[in-house]
């Protein structure tokens, strides 16, 4: 024992330290493998077995999940859906929540109001705010047709979110209503980071405020950017409670994503080795992109 105890205090204290936060970290480290690293692992052994909850013996069937995942006709036109919507939903994003970065920035008066209520529909639980949506949207009662009604164009009543030309945008609505002032408040942090001296520097020059957007402002908030870019790129792809929840992935599968498609296959089908695979075909396709999200926080 005193051994022990005198090995113990011939390390050094780095190594202590190291020691200490292991013991503490233990208990975080536990759940972490038994709710999360463990169903992981044993979600991707799944995809690759006939796994369901019909088969007590799963048995390996190696790449006919994937193969009848590829295989199915949807698969690849709701793959290019999906990455048509990450990319008009974080563009409209990034405008918005630039120009709303720009307005706060300008210190107007009530700026400083907007600014404290901005966030206000990012941290909306979600349930609420797409159920506000469906109320606005509802045929009958519909905040929207009641509007439509009362300004006389009754022929624009309809379920917006039941319409097959309509669905789509208006679930990118909701995407962008609650993302843009996540946008704007993270880029109008990175505006108040840029030196009041470039400010007159550029005027003294006679530089047009497009050129001072374009070469100072731009360059200055690139980090800003990348980040909110990159992350909302992320949490678009999988996100699959906004759909779920307003449409289902309908009318007729024209707001059906990869990952609403996947949670379909696995909780509504109950064919999981499929979904599984499906699940695994998103994290390789996310890949390159957390990569560059990495590498980007690192190089900044």
């Amino acid at each position: 024992m005193s051994k022990n105890k005198t090995s113990f205090d011939q390390m050094s204290y780095k190594n202590k330290e190291k020691i200490l936060a292991y013991i503490l970290l233990s208990p975080v480290l536990i759940v972490y493998i038994i709710f999360i690293f463990y169903p992981v692992i044993n979600g991707m052994i799944n995809a690759f077995t006939d796994f369901s909850i019909y088969n007590n013996n799963p048995k390996f069937i190696f790449l006919d999940n994937f193969k009848e995942l590829f295989a199915s006709k949807d698969f690849f036109v709701i793959l290019v859906r999906t990455i048509v919507f990450v990319i008009i939903t974080v563009a409209i994003q990034y405008v918005l929540g630039l120009a709303f970065a720009l307005l706060l920035s300008l210190e107007l008066p009530y700026t400083a109001w907007l600014r404290n209520f901005a966030m206000l529909p990012w941290v909306l639980p979600m349930t609420a705010a797409v159920l506000s949506f469906n109320w606005i949207f509802q045929a009958d009662y519909g905040l929207l047709n009641i509007l439509l009604r009362a300004v006389g164009k009754p022929e624009w009543v309809r379920y917006w979110f039941g319409d097959i030309t309509l669905a789509f945008p208006a679930v990118i609505l909701i995407h962008v209503w609650r993302n843009v002032p996540f946008y704007g408040i993270v880029l109008y942090a990175g505006l108040k980071g840029i030196p009041k001296e470039l400010y007159e520097a550029a005027d003294l020059d006679g530089a047009s405020k497009w050129e001072f957007f374009k070469r100072i402002i731009l360059p200055l908030i690139k980090k800003q950017s990348i980040v909110v870019i990159l992350l909302h790129i992320l949490f678009t792809f999988n996100n699959t409670d906004i759909i779920l929840l307003a449409t289902g992935g309908g009318p007729v599968g024209i707001t059906n994503v990869m990952a609403v498609n996947t949670y379909n296959l696995i909780w509504n089908e109950y064919r999981f080795g499929v979904g599984t695979a499906s699940a695994i075909v998103m994290f390789i396709i996310l890949i390159p992109v957390t990569l560059i999200s990495l590498r980007s926080s690192n190089k900044e």
